[in-house]
Formats: structure tokens, sequence, C-alpha cells
């Protein structure tokens, strides 16, 4: 009994440990995986814990923001000066090094949709943690509609979709 017993703690620990790395859970009313001091497993994130600054730098241009459920690393204010195609985005990402850091790339649309607060508007984003222009940012991922496309997220209302990738759009690295 005991060996059956710590079989399924072991086998639901390594789970939810699995589950927690590879989910993208927005927190706006959704369970996310963590463990509180009550030993409750599935729980919610409360809106003030869903982000922190990573370098609580001084200089607000070059900070990083940590998604407290998915744990990546945003650049807090990404490109809100200039834009570029997509192609250019995905290079300006992979070329970026922000505080000794040289893994950054373009996010996904997944990923990128991860950060939208719909409760918000104009821009649909955290703007505690995010400098946002009310515009479109790039994703990594292509459209599969369109070899000439690639899908992006519109920060003005949060919606995502796909546009063509001579176009110049914002860019926001992750890691």
């Amino acid at each position: 009994v005991w060996l059956i017993l710590f079989s399924w703690i072991v086998y639901a620990s390594v789970t939810i440990a699995s589950i927690r790395k590879s989910s993208y859970i927005p927190w706006q009313g959704t369970p996310s995986w963590h463990y509180d001091s009550a030993h409750n497993v599935w729980s919610t994130f409360a809106e003030e814990d869903r982000f922190s600054f990573v370098d609580w730098s001084s200089a607000w241009w070059s900070s990083t923001v940590l998604d407290n459920i998915t744990w990546l690393t945003w650049q807090s204010n990404g490109t809100i000066s200039w834009t570029m195609t997509w192609s250019a985005a995905k290079t300006y990402c992979a070329d970026l090094t922000l505080w000794l850091q040289s893994d950054w790339r373009l996010p996904d649309i997944t990923e990128s949709e991860s950060i939208i607060d719909l409760s918000r508007f104009s821009p649909a984003i955290d703007t505690i943690f995010f400098t946002a222009s009310n515009d479109y940012y790039w994703s990594s991922t292509p459209d599969a509609g369109s070899t000439s496309s690639a899908w992006v997220i519109y920060l003005f209302s949060g919606i995502s979709g796909g546009n063509g990738k001579t176009n110049s759009y914002y860019v926001r690295c992750i890691r």
C-alpha cells in the first residue's frame, strides 16, 4: 500500500511539474499550477502576482520582466521607438544581449497572447511592467494560410491575426 501511494505521489509531482513548465495559462480566471502554504496544488495567481521585474533596473528602457506563470522573461519595452519586418525582428531578437543574456528570441503567438490582458484597453497589457505602443507586435509564428504572412498581436485591443511579413511592426523579445 505504501509503495502504491508513494508511486502515485511521485507520478503526480512529475506530471504537475511538467505541466507547469510547458503550459501557457493566463492568470485571468484560469487555474495555474503552483504550491501554496495550505498545500493546495490547484490554485490561481492573483493579478498582482503575475509579473515581476527581474533586474530592478533604474534604467526602465532596459528592464526585463519575469512572467511568474510561464517562467518566460520578457523585454519590458521592446522596440517602442522603431519598427521592423518579420525577418528583421527574428534577427533582432536572436542578436539581442540584455543584462548579459544572449538567448533571446521572438515569441510565438501563444507566448505573445499569454501577456495580453483583455480587461485592459489601449493598450491591452499591464502597463506597470510593460511599455507598449498601441500597435502591432510580431510573433515568430508564420501564418499557415499564407507563406507571405506571420501572426501579430494588436496591443490596442489584444486581438491577433496574420499580416504580411514585409510590413513593419514593433518587437518584444523573450527568453
